[in-house]
């Protein structure tokens, strides 16, 4: 359980310093070009993070709602796991689309992980 709370809290907050950083470098022309669309992107993102974080915490902490919030968070995960590379392999941007793949695979296992911990208790 340790490694899913620890890469739920990595990748929560490392999901919010992407977007930071992308925010405040100008690195998101969709604020002017599709404001709307960019705005239910990054609430999703949002959640997802947020779900993460807290997840994580309440996985370390053994508390029982953890795991239902990490299987929402970790869905969130596994869709954004697939959907955004799309965008950059768009770009030619295959080393994030690598990433993505890593991410997704990370998170396939830590899903099995808490399977498998709750079907032992």
């Amino acid at each position: 359980m340790r490694f899913t709370a620890w890469l739920a809290l990595i990748l929560g907050v490392a999901v919010v310093g992407m977007w930071l950083n992308a925010l405040f470098s100008g690195g998101v022309p969709e604020l002017k070009t599709d404001p709307v669309a960019i705005a239910f992107h990054l609430a999703a993102e949002g959640i997802m993070a947020v779900s993460l974080i807290v997840a994580g915490v309440g996985l370390f902490g053994r508390r029982r709602w953890a795991v239902p919030l990490f299987y929402l968070g970790a869905g969130m995960l596994v869709y954004s796991g697939i959907n955004s590379p799309g965008y950059f392999a768009g770009q030619g941007a295959w080393g994030i689309v690598a990433v993505f793949a890593g991410v997704l695979v990370l998170a396939v296992l830590a899903v099995t992980a808490v399977t498998g911990t709750r079907r032992e208790a």
